[in-house]
């Protein structure tokens, strides 16, 4: 298996290769693993010193310099699967849904394709095209009833894990986006061009009434939560 990946970021309305991630130790390590992270030369002569949406993270700003660290990179472990994403992944790819560590960069070249953020793998973009199955649109109400239909296309190809792979957690979400004939889309088989709104879309777990007062309170939360961080940075 390569012991390198390549990291895109999505800017200026494309995904452009800016860099890439090699183990220094032995994959069996995981996320544990030492790691050589640098930016491609073009990549560093373009946006030098920068640190905001066009570099890893902050604290990786762009250049030529390369980072050797113990373990990978934060933003790199981030984009790992993990909770109800990484267990379908596993399944996906024919491993124990228990598996530890050993299996962290076999799921990062697979479930990091789309992640929320600017960032991606590139490797895993590309598994994610190869396994992505037809495109097919839902309506409101046939996702949020998880009608026979939707659950049975999710199913059949694989793609709950393909949506969700990206959205940590151990709730079942998934991402979709709205596209320009109203119906809802697993995020990663549309095309920019057809995008017009993007959604988490979380779902409950089983009949437990706490548990779905829990996630009826989440989204007033959240976007109290946000509206409170933006008062503060303004």
């Amino acid at each position: 298996m390569n012991a390198s990946c390549t990291l895109q970021l999505f800017a200026n309305g494309v995904w452009c290769d800016v860099g890439s991630v090699s183990l220094l130790g032995p994959e069996a390590q995981g996320w544990r693993s030492k790691t050589y992270t640098g930016y491609s030369v073009e990549w560093a002569i373009e946006h030098g010193g920068a640190r905001d949406a066009h570099a890893f993270a902050c604290r990786f700003p762009v250049g030529l310099q390369a980072f050797e660290h113990p373990n990978w990179p934060v933003f790199l472990i981030d984009m790992l699967p993990q909770g109800f994403g990484r267990e379908e992944l596993l399944r996906r790819l024919g491993l124990s849904v228990t598996a530890g560590e050993s299996v962290d960069w076999r799921l990062l070249l697979a479930g990091a394709g789309n992640s929320v953020g600017n960032l991606r793998v590139k490797e895993a973009a590309s598994w994610l095209a190869a396994n992505a199955g037809p495109l097919r649109g839902f309506t409101d109400d046939e996702v949020a009833e998880r009608g026979d239909d939707f659950a049975e296309f999710l199913a059949s190809h694989g793609l709950f894990v393909a949506g969700s792979s990206g959205v940590q957690g151990e709730w079942p979400k998934i991402l979709l986006t709205r596209a320009e004939d109203g119906l809802l889309y697993l995020d990663h088989t549309l095309p920019d061009a057809r995008a017009r709104e993007h959604y988490i879309v979380k779902f409950g777990r089983g009949s437990n009434e706490a548990l779905a007062s829990i996630l009826r309170h989440e989204a007033p939360y959240i976007v109290d939560a946000d509206r409170k961080l933006s008062h503060f940075l303004v």
